[in-house]
């Protein structure tokens, strides 16, 4: 693209973002060539007209500043669908009395820990529950006053989300949320891991294996035994509304491949705990195995036309099917499969009609 061009598609992007002040129109072309570098001219345009809703906000140029340095790396590597996320979160901070909490400012440090858009969603829950929880209402209706330990919060969340998995980091949140909501410098200290009774809370939920902090040598177990890159991304454990205590832990998602475009995601949980003798890390390693021996072995399947039954009935013995390939390919594996795998008992069933 010759200068001119250059030129013009760069006044067209600054006619966009539509900001008057004089801090952002200083740095804007610097932030624009760098997002050129990393960006498709379509996200550049989704990012810019998030930014001119940041800068519409009455923050004054903090925001729109943070959101044209931090947004362009981390669109980069989730795509234009985080902006959304984002969103929902700025928006909930922009209708409380906390609007100016760095919540822009904790996302690159979270993101390098969760990579992934569904943990960046739950992650925003976290703060939209400690937002609603925690502000204070001097009338008893609507927040007149910020909370008092979401910018600790959000200064930890780098540190809290490398520690613990988002479930316990929520609920480590309602402890927190229930002894200490109504005494705020009791609750600035909590949340900013300086009470003692907030670092023992953090370390009753450090159990099992986090995803992240193998991830590497499952990486390269992945690529010398199956011959295989991907990208492993961590599931959060789903988080639902209890009646009264917040966020509670669910069940967590079963592992599967993504295919987006041309890359390979495998999704796995992001915490495994030790189970039926079985380490964690030898879990994570046999769900690997499963689903690089589904992605040599396994062709798709049309199934529009099959019942809940019979998909069952075809995943039951594709499964067991790939299993068996997965012991003859690597015979070490079988006895800590047989440990995982169930064991049925016919005790207590009955058929329904006897033989003659």
């Amino acid at each position: 693209m010759n200068s001119t061009a250059q030129a013009l598609r760069l006044e067209a992007w600054r006619q966009r973002l539509g900001s008057g002040f004089a801090e952002v129109q200083a740095v804007f072309e610097d932030h624009v060539m760098q997002a050129q570098q990393c960006l498709p001219a379509g996200d550049i345009e989704a990012w810019l007209d998030f930014c001119a809703g940041l800068g519409r906000l009455g923050r004054g140029p903090e925001p729109l500043l943070a959101g044209l340095d931090i947004l362009p790396a981390l669109i980069q590597q989730q795509g234009p669908a985080l902006l959304p996320t984002v969103a929902d979160t700025v928006a909930v901070l922009q209708k409380s009395p906390n609007g100016r909490a760095p919540y822009l400012q904790s996302l690159p440090g979270v993101a390098r820990r969760l990579p992934d858009i569904q943990a960046l969603q739950v992650y925003g829950q976290l703060i939209q529950r400690l937002v609603h929880a925690t502000s204070v209402s001097i009338h008893g209706r609507h927040a007149t006053e910020p909370s008092p330990s979401l910018i600790d919060f959000l200064q930890q969340a780098p540190r809290l989300v490398r520690q613990v998995p988002l479930a316990g980091l929520g609920r480590w949140m309602e402890v927190g949320i229930r002894l200490h909501g109504r005494h705020p410098q009791r609750q600035r200290a909590y949340f900013s891991l300086q009470s003692e009774d907030s670092r023992a809370v953090l370390q009753r939920e450090r159990h099992g294996v986090l995803l992240m902090d193998v991830q590497a040598r499952l990486t390269l177990g992945l690529r010398a035994l199956w011959a295989l890159e991907a990208q492993l991304v961590p599931m959060p454990i789903a988080l639902q509304e209890g009646e009264a205590e917040g966020p509670q832990a669910a069940a967590p998602l079963q592992p599967y491949m993504a295919q987006d475009g041309d890359l390979l995601g495998l999704r796995l949980p992001e915490v495994l705990e030790d189970a039926a003798g079985v380490p964690a890390l030898l879990s994570y390693r046999l769900m690997l195995a499963h689903m690089a021996m589904h992605r040599r072995a396994s062709s798709p399947l049309v199934a529009d036309n099959w019942s809940p039954l019979q998909r069952l009935a075809v995943e039951c013995f594709e499964d067991a099917r790939i299993d068996a390939l997965v012991v003859r390919h690597a015979p070490g594996l079988q006895t800590t499969m047989r440990r995982l795998h169930p064991s049925p008992s016919l005790e207590g069933w009955t058929p329904k009609h006897k033989a003659p």
